[in-house]
């Protein structure tokens, strides 16, 4: 062991060398000097505190033995391998912010340090070296890491939940994300139960198998959770054994859980604020301090939980209105295909009693008038007297029996069961234009026959008395033609028109004419169209499908 003295060794300072080892021993960093062998000729009081040595042991002692044995890691280092030493002997400047310096008792002392020859009379003498502790600089170092990790961790997760999916996937998700970045052996995320009576532990890690989905555990002062939840504010443990503010639940317990964090998550609103929704919470069998960055972690951890479960009730709720429309457009449809057989029956039982009334006055009325005739026939061979009478009650009769006999055949469907829809057509138009005093033309194509021609002569029917009783007209056009696949049929007369409101005012009202053929139309899936005005005459035009099960009316 070489002379204690500091300076000794060597004439490592100049004259005036007490005024600067008082000046370095006032120092509040370490500050050691070493020989060109490594061994220390000199450390202040600070530097040999923060190593655990007296300064006066410490003196004497070779660098890498006392200081730098092993690597940072624990590993031992062999004095010709040492850095450090390295450094001295080769005469260079050594430096690192992140090394480790090894106490008298064995522990590691994270520093920063400096290494620099010494030169007297241009002759080389040692080394100095300077060195603080790190600790500090490591413990913001930790925090800054675990920050960036927390917000790394949040982030994740909020893109987890902008994802969408189910909400147990994203509980799963965020009980992962917070054991992870927390470094706890334990976490949990657990919900207030239907009742409110308690919290179901929904997600976790950690727990033993079977425990996840089917523990309920107290609310109050009867789990760290429920305490949490029943006051709404964060709540933190470091020993759960010392705890008196709730009792300490088994399944921590069996755990053997030493410390844990709890925060409230929120849920539905309320006239006063929001409700619990229940909690997350990390747990660890280690002390633990949770720091206010980890509460501020685990709050927005929990708020991003929050929304996720908002917008779960939403979508849940929205799914329920749906079906909701769903189940009421089925009833609608379903109303309007009763509306369409109720309709279908009325027209086949309208054209069935229009067949019958045609019947009647073939097999009665007709037939009556017949007879008149013949009567007034015979009486012409009774003298002279009343012949004028005679006359015209015969040629009324006459008339009579003519318009009769058009209208029954412009009704009996045996009219275009033998001649056809045209036929059919031109006897409907030929009664009514004798009844209403105008001129007829009928077009009908060919290819226009089909399904409908039963349904088609109804509304000649209905269109062309609408014509005769109220349009006034000189001359009525009745077409019927195809347009690709639809039906169409158009009514067009000069008469003296109406107001275009009209037509929905009939409709409205429930007339006949109108409100009845656009109940026929509609009832097919059909459209009817009026163009009109004062004194512009009306133009009816209907449009049908190629098939309908109605549609022989």
């Amino acid at each position: 062991m070489t002379d204690p003295s500091p300076l000794s060794g060597a004439a490592v300072f100049e004259a005036g060398a007490a005024d600067v080892v008082a000046v370095f021993d006032a120092f509040g960093i370490g500050v050691g000097c070493v020989d060109p062998g490594g061994v220390f000729t000199y450390v202040n009081p600070a530097g040999a505190a923060l190593l655990g040595w007296r300064a006066e042991d410490l003196v004497g002692e070779h660098v890498h033995e006392a200081i730098h044995h092993h690597l940072p890691d624990g590993t031992p280092l062999a004095r010709e391998a040492c850095p450090l030493y390295a450094a001295i002997r080769a005469r260079v400047v050594e430096r690192s912010l992140d090394d480790v310096f090894w106490a008298k008792d064995g522990s590691p002392v994270p520093v920063a340090h400096r290494l620099a020859p010494l030169h007297e009379a241009g002759e080389h003498v040692g080394a100095v070296i300077v060195f603080a502790d790190a600790s500090e600089r490591h413990r913001a170092t930790d925090l800054l890491r675990a920050r960036v990790a927390q917000q790394a961790a949040v982030a994740e997760l909020g893109l987890a939940a902008l994802g969408g999916g189910a909400l147990q996937g994203l509980l799963e998700h965020a009980s992962v994300l917070v054991a992870r970045t927390l470094q706890t052996e334990f976490s949990a995320v657990l919900a207030l139960s239907p009742g409110e009576d308690g919290l179901e532990l929904r997600a976790g890690v950690g727990w033993r198998e079977g425990l996840v989905g089917n523990l309920t555990v107290g609310l109050a002062g009867r789990s760290l959770a429920g305490f949490a939840v029943a006051g709404d504010e964060p709540v933190v443990v470091q020993d759960l054994r010392a705890e008196t503010r709730f009792r300490a639940p088994a399944w921590l317990l069996e755990h053997d859980v030493l410390s844990g964090v709890s925060v409230v998550i929120h849920g539905g609103d309320r006239p006063w604020g929001t409700k619990p929704w229940g909690a997350v919470g990390a747990y660890s069998r280690r002390p633990s301090t949770f720091t206010d960055d980890d509460l501020d972690f685990l709050h927005t951890v929990a708020n991003t939980l929050a929304i996720a479960i908002e917008r779960n009730d939403a979508e849940r709720e929205l799914r329920r209105r749906n079906s909701e429309i769903t189940e009421l457009a089925e009833q609608l449809a379903k109303l309007a295909d009763d509306r369409r057989r109720i309709m279908a029956d009325a027209l086949a039982a309208e054209d069935h009693a229009g067949e019958r009334i045609s019947q009647l006055l073939h097999d009665e009325v007709l037939q009556s008038l017949l007879t008149a005739r013949q009567d007034l026939a015979k009486l012409e061979t009774m003298g002279a007297a009343g012949d004028e009478v005679l006359a015209r009650a015969k040629e009324a009769v006459v008339a009579a029996i003519r318009e009769l006999r058009n209208a029954v055949v412009a009704l009996h469907p045996v009219t275009l069961e033998r001649r056809g829809l045209a036929s059919a057509i031109e006897a409907t138009a030929r009664v009514h234009a004798v009844g209403g005093g105008f001129d007829v033309s009928v077009d009908v194509a060919a290819e226009a026959e089909g399904p409908h021609d039963q349904l088609v002569v109804s509304l000649a029917q209905e269109l062309l008395n609408n014509v005769a009783q109220h349009a006034e007209a000189r001359h009525v056009g009745v077409a019927l033609s195809r347009l690709g696949e639809d039906l169409v049929f158009e009514v067009a007369d000069d008469g003296r028109g109406m107001d275009p409101g009209r037509p929905d005012e009939a409709l409205d009202q429930g007339h006949i004419g109108l409100a009845s053929i656009a109940r026929r139309v509609e009832s097919l899936g059909g459209r009817l169209e009026v163009v009109t005005g004062p004194g512009a005459g009306t133009r009816v035009r209907v449009a049908l499908p190629p098939t309908s099960s109605a549609a022989s009316g």
